[in-house]
């Protein structure tokens, strides 16, 4: 029992594993301290004893307590206290346990964590600004594009310059990808809610991959079937890049034969429509054994 122990005279150094146990008494007075409390205090038994502690024992509780050494690092422990009786007065037992090397590498992975949250935002943040920055001449050229088109032009300048703006087309969608990406990274993505034609939308998705189809000599096509309704509500812009990002793909690996997107209706009702757009080629595919992963 502790108060058989006699207090010890000396400052032992304990085993690394022992924890300090120092009992006091309800005015926080020192009754009792082991060897191991005498070596973490840096006093011994005898000078502890009567005197009170430089951090509150009250209760039963658990809390960690920081304690300052001479000509070393401060000491944190887990201190863990139970009511108790000693020498026939009410008092407490304060276990504390060194905890000091987990806490150094806590503090250390909190530090490698935010330092590692600092650098993904601020690549975030570059590739926003630099999306935005690129995204404005686009537009320019683009709209220079466009006004370029409606002047009288021969049919090679036509030619030429529908290309170019397909070309910008294109550019502009990888750009607003990159933008997208970032704002995936960072959690700000929002879904814009406009209404659109959904017969628009897909021509101009397949009339933006038709220079690509038109090179490769391929049979390029789109089908919505007649039960699908076409005045929608939704992110026309997103939808039209995953289309593009499809027929793409679908091109990209089609050397002979036909791409075909077909829009199928899955859901209907006054809240909402649910559809569902599939690609098919007669590309290389994918072969059986890569199809699960």
């Amino acid at each position: 029992r502790l108060n058989e122990i006699a207090p010890s005279r000396g400052l032992p150094t304990p085993t690394p594993a022992a924890d300090a146990i120092i009992v006091v008494d309800q005015n926080g007075i020192v009754r009792f301290a082991n060897p191991a409390a005498e070596h973490w205090l840096e006093r011994s038994a005898t000078a502890l004893i009567n005197t009170p502690l430089p951090f509150p024992v009250t209760g039963e509780e658990t809390k960690e307590v920081t304690i300052a050494r001479t000509n070393r690092d401060p000491l944190i422990a887990e201190m863990r206290v139970v009511e108790t009786v000693w020498e026939g007065e009410p008092a407490f037992v304060a276990s504390l346990r060194d905890i000091t090397d987990r806490k150094r590498t806590e503090e250390a992975l909190q530090r490698a964590k935010e330092a590692a949250e600092a650098a993904h935002q601020t690549k975030s943040d570059f590739l926003a600004n630099m999306s935005h920055e690129i995204r404005t001449p686009m537009n320019g050229i683009l709209g220079m594009l466009g006004l370029l088109l409606e002047t009288p032009l021969t049919p090679e300048q036509q030619d030429h310059a529908e290309t170019v703006k397909q070309c910008a087309d294109s550019l502009l969608t990888i750009i607003n990808d990159i933008l997208d990406f970032s704002k995936v990274e960072s959690g700000t993505v929002e879904l814009e809610q406009v209404n659109f034609d959904l017969h628009h939308a897909i021509e101009e998705v397949v009339d933006l991959c038709a220079k690509q189809a038109q090179d490769k000599g391929l049979e390029l096509a789109s089908l919505i079937y007649h039960d699908v309704p076409t005045a929608l509500r939704g992110d026309v812009a997103r939808l039209g890049q995953i289309l593009n990002n499809l027929l793409g793909n679908a091109l990209k690996f089609t050397e002979h034969g036909e791409v075909v997107l077909r829009v199928t209706l899955q859901e209907h009702t006054a809240a909402r429509t649910v559809l569902r757009f599939s690609v098919s080629d007669t590309g290389i595919g994918i072969p059986p054994e890569r199809r699960d992963s």
